[in-house]
Order: C-alpha cells, then sequence, then structure tokens
C-alpha cells in the first residue's frame, strides 16, 4: 500500500530462475524468426528473387492469420494457470476442450483463405502476383500445426517444461532446412510450402509423442 519504486529491492535469486526459466523460450522465438526466412533464401539460392517475392507474399498473409492462436494464448493462459493451481485434472479437462475448439476452428479458417486465395491476392497484390494464390492456398493449412503447437506451449510453460520449446524449435528446424534443400529444387516455391507444413506437424508431434509423453492422453 505505502510502496514505491524506490524501496523496490534486486533479487539475484528471482532473476536468476526467471532468466533460466525464459531463456529457452527466448531462443526458441529467436530460432522461429530465423527459419522463417530459411525457405527465402534457399529459393533465392536455387531459383530466382521473383520466385522469392512470390512466396513472401503468401507467407506474409499467413502470418498474419497466427495472431488468431497467439491472441488465444494470451488470453487463456491466466485462466488455465489459475485452473491449474486448482486442480491439475480440471486443468486437463479445460485443456482438452481448447485443443479440439482450436483445432475446429484453425481447419475453418485454413479452408476458407484457401478457397478465397485467389480473391485475397488479386485483391491486395494484383494479377502481378497470380503465383502466390496456389502457395498461399497450401501454406495457409501451417494455421493448423502452428495453433496446436501454440496450445502446447501453454501447457509446456505451466508444467515448467519450457526446454522442450526449444529442443522442439532446433529439431523442427533442422528438418526444414533439409527438406527445404531435397524439395525446392524439384518442385519451386510449392515444394517450400509444403515442407512448412510439414515440419510444423512434426513439431507438434515431436513434442506430444516422443519429447513430453504426457502430452499424448490430452490429444
Amino acid at each position: 500500500k505505502n510502496s514505491s519504486i524506490g524501496r523496490w529491492k534486486f533479487d539475484y535469486d528471482i532473476s536468476k530462475t526467471l532468466i533460466k526459466e525464459s531463456f529457452p523460450l527466448f531462443i526458441s522465438g529467436l530460432g522461429i524468426i530465423i527459419l522463417s526466412k530459411n525457405a527465402q533464401l534457399i529459393i533465392d539460392y536455387f531459383i530466382d528473387k521473383e520466385s522469392v517475392s512470390f512466396y513472401s507474399v503468401a507467407q506474409m498473409i499467413v502470418d498474419h492469420s497466427y495472431v488468431l492462436p497467439m491472441a488465444l494464448h494470451s488470453s487463456i493462459f491466466p485462466f488455465l494457470q489459475r485452473v491449474k493451481n486448482r486442480s491439475a485434472s480440471e486443468f486437463n479437462l479445460f485443456y482438452k476442450k481448447i485443443i479440439a475448439i482450436s483445432s475446429i476452428v484453425s481447419l475453418f479458417v485454413s479452408i476458407l483463405v484457401s478457397i478465397s486465395s485467389k480473391f485475397i491476392i488479386l485483391l491486395l497484390f494484383g494479377d502481378s502476383f497470380n503465383s502466390s494464390v496456389l502457395i498461399l492456398s497450401v501454406l495457409i493449412f501451417s494455421l493448423f500445426p502452428v495453433t496446436i503447437g501454440i496450445i502446447q506451449s501453454i501447457w509446456l510453460n505451466i508444467e515448467n517444461k519450457n526446454k522442450y520449446v526449444l529442443y522442439q524449435t532446433l529439431l523442427g528446424g533442422l528438418f526444414a532446412v533439409a527438406l527445404n534443400y531435397l524439395l525446392i529444387p524439384k518442385y519451386g516455391i510449392l515444394g517450400a510450402a509444403l515442407v512448412s507444413i510439414f515440419s510444423q506437424f512434426v513439431n507438434v508431434f515431436l513434442v506430444s509423442y516422443i519429447l513430453v509423453p504426457e502430452l499424448r492422453k490430452l490429444f
């Protein structure tokens, strides 16, 4: 009540704990940013800059769709934390329901955007980016595994298993780089879109079925 900023004290132990817990998330976020540019660099290397622009336009639209699960994460995390503190079984029940609802919504949005991909591209960028239509219609389905992955991160955070987010990003990233080198020379920017979706699915199930077996029962 009578506290002031001047009375605040630095607690080394708390700071050390916070840094230790958040470091995997920081590295993971940095890795995601770097890996998101990986496909564009390989497209530029094997094809040309024009193809990079076609892919980048589709990727930019898809990136905006990720705002939906990120907003969900921010809004439900405090609620799930309170539920977990109250009852582990109740927490697992709510988690299952959120996974189910999020999956349905993300698939619905993906299908809607895929069907409307030509209209969206032509409306926003014109006929010159017609080659981005197919890429958007495919790449938007990465929203589904990305949504599941973001919801998974809530569980990992609450259960103090943040280190697995880092493992997930590193292993999934290496997998994506390898596949991009194999598929982009053969299938072009469509190959990059397919790799993006497949690698996101690998990330999700890598955590659920290999790294953190406890998550299996929650699907």
